[in-house]
């Protein structure tokens, strides 16, 4: 048995461990690579269930409402300012010895958890936090704009429902859910460049075809306000998600530099951030061929096409965790580092850099992107050991 494991154990049962005790238990249970740490988890969780151990001061409840507070089952324990709904955020490699390792998370989260709830007693030590001056709050609304043919702009988010301006025979129309329309037809094509910034709202536009596009923060896309002639074409960067109105005699086709997408009638995504080394297009229903140069790969559903200086083809891909930022999630799915950094910066405009090299971590969870970017970070914090200070707008992960 491992006698310092079981002191530790112990400290934490009793509320009497330090900051330093509880880093050391979660070392030990992040490293175990055998299993004969949560083997002595499970035994000590074990000793402590008899009803009539209880008085002992092992309160089972109470270590069950941490976890539950965190795994997103029951968050009635949590603390006013911790309503994030997180749900199942842990490590790809700590998904083993499922049912055994529901109750050594108990302790292990303990470490980042433990200070969730409101102090029970008077003998729990404070673990020791990173100083957070400032907390960013998600995006409340949407900051996007509309540039004109002409050069002038739109601000969306300070205009009233209805017409918003007129282009020949197009109407331009804020609908009362939010969605900006295009209505009309126009004989030349006159273009208009939709532009969502860093940290807004994803905002749905109509164009005059009918299609529909939802665009992500840190994106935008320019169009014709009518389509003429045999063919459809938009331009992006960032990320969007494309309904296309089925148009047999006028193909869409969606450009990012030199990749396009042509379709038909589909559902697909396009991410395309510029800060990003590969544009993926992943479809959802339908069917698209993705365009490099001379390099053409055709996708059925279910599949993504990864580009970069060639084309490869994912099979079976996730297209929940594709779709996440539409529904309004953060969905992580084996995810490293860097990515889930790109994520955050976009949605919640700030500058995160990080001390040292990035670790080589993958995670796997997901959580509601109405959160407060510090419950993000607290997540990465309790699964993946990076620590984080937030001043304004900067993050720093160490």
């Amino acid at each position: 048995m491992n006698k310092q494991l079981n002191d530790l154990l112990e400290k934490v049962r009793t509320g009497t461990a330090s900051g330093d005790e509880f880093r050391e238990l979660r070392r030990l249970i992040n490293d175990d690579a055998t299993g004969e740490i949560i083997d002595q988890v499970n035994a000590f969780h074990a000793q402590y269930m008899e009803a009539a151990d209880y008085a002992s001061g092992y309160d089972v409840a109470y270590w069950h409402k941490v976890v539950s507070a965190i795994l997103g089952v029951d968050k009635t324990g949590l603390s006013d300012n911790r309503e994030a709904k997180v749900i199942a955020f842990s490590r790809v490699r700590q998904i083993r010895k499922a049912m055994a390792w529901a109750v050594a998370i108990i302790v292990c989260v303990s470490v980042g958890a433990y200070l969730l709830l409101h102090q029970r007693t008077s003998q729990q030590v404070a673990v020791e936090q990173p100083i957070k001056k400032t907390d960013v709050e998600a995006p409340k609304v949407n900051r996007a704009t509309i540039t004109l043919a002409g050069g002038q702009h739109i601000n969306l988010d300070s205009l009233t429902n209805g017409t918003l301006v007129t282009i020949g025979n197009v109407q331009v129309t804020k609908l009362g859910d939010g969605k900006i329309a295009y209505r009309g037809t126009s004989p030349e094509l006159i273009y208009n460049t939709l532009t969502n910034p860093r940290g807004s709202k994803v905002i749905d536009m109509l164009l005059a075809d009918g299609s529909r596009v939802w665009l992500n923060a840190g994106s935008s896309i320019t169009y014709p306000v009518a389509f003429n002639g045999k063919e459809r074409k938009v331009s992006m960067t960032g990320e969007a998600y494309f309904e296309i109105k089925h148009d047999a005699a006028a193909p869409f086709k969606v450009s990012r530099g030199d990749v396009d997408v042509a379709v038909l009638g589909t559902n697909f995504n396009v991410n395309a951030y510029a800060n990003e080394n590969t544009i993926r297009v992943t479809l959802l229903e339908g069917k698209v061929s993705v365009n490099k140069q001379s390099a053409t790969q055709t996708l059925l559903p279910g599949q993504q096409a990864v580009v970069a200086s060639a084309i490869n083809v994912e099979k079976d891909v996730d297209v929940e965790a594709v779709m996440a930022w539409k529904n309004g999630l953060f969905r992580f799915k084996a995810m490293d580092i860097s990515a889930i950094i790109n994520q955050l910066s976009n949605w919640y405009d700030v500058e995160i850099s990080f001390r040292g090299p990035l670790p080589e971590k993958r995670v796997t969870g997901y959580i509601e992107r109405t959160a407060d970017v510090s419950k993000v970070l607290e997540m990465l914090e309790y699964t993946a050991g990076i620590h984080y200070t937030i001043e304004g707008r900067k993050i720093v992960l160490y």
